[in-house]
């Protein structure tokens, strides 16, 4: 008998005041009442998980995100008493939308990745791979356009990469690479609404996409 469900279970990601973000919807029934969950939807027979996805994110309150599909997770007791089949997907939140101040309903809030709370089932599991997943892929240069589709600060661009990496980058040697790969420039501009001096503002060129500082 094949009866098997799937899940599509969404890891949508901000990076948001120095830190890397992840939605997370807390569950109000049992079993794990007041847990946290990943958004996440039963996979229709009349949808791609594309389309769930799209789907899950309107609902959400979000519309055109950058989407990557990740891993299968297939075993047999992920869920008590019911075979389903999950799959993991990511989404970025840009910066521009979060300028958007979008707010999502009450039961979802965002959580630094350093920072998870209690999670249901083999949720945990499942946002630690995808994270690392993600960091792995923004070492190019197109997914960190995605992040930034505009204007940012050598600071926090610089933040991403310390948390990609897991250790401090030097300021200068960190502005020299990039600038020898040709991928970002100057606008000539100051971010003028941040606290003591004024940053200057960069913005990544539309080039091909390059893989940066990448290292085993």
């Amino acid at each position: 008998m094949y009866n098997n469900k799937i899940e599509i279970l969404l890891n949508l990601f901000k990076y948001e005041n120095n830190e890397l973000k992840i939605l997370l919807r807390k569950k109000e029934d049992e079993p794990f009442k007041g847990y946290w969950m990943l958004p996440s939807e039963m996979l229709s027979n009349k949808e791609s998980v594309l389309e769930c996805t799209d789907r899950m994110i309107h609902d959400i309150g979000f519309d055109n995100v950058y989407m990557n599909t990740c891993d299968v997770y297939s075993s047999i007791d992920r869920v008590p008493d019911n075979r389903i089949l999950g799959i993991s997907v990511y989404g970025l939140i840009n910066t521009l939308k979060i300028n958007q101040e979008i707010e999502v309903s009450e039961e979802y809030e965002w959580f630094s990745v350093t920072s998870i709370p209690k999670t249901v089932y083999d949720n945990l599991e499942i946002i630690e791979e995808t994270t690392n997943r993600l960091k792995q892929d923004l070492y190019n240069t197109g997914l960190l356009k995605e992040l930034f589709p505009s204007d940012f600060t050598m600071p926090e661009l610089q933040k991403l990469f310390e948390l990609v990496r897991g250790k401090k980058i030097d300021r200068r040697n960190f502005r020299k690479k990039l600038f020898k790969l040709d991928v970002i420039e100057d606008t000539n501009e100051k971010n003028v609404t941040m606290t003591g001096r004024p940053a200057e503002l960069y913005r990544f060129k539309d080039k091909e996409n390059k893989t940066l500082f990448y290292e085993q």
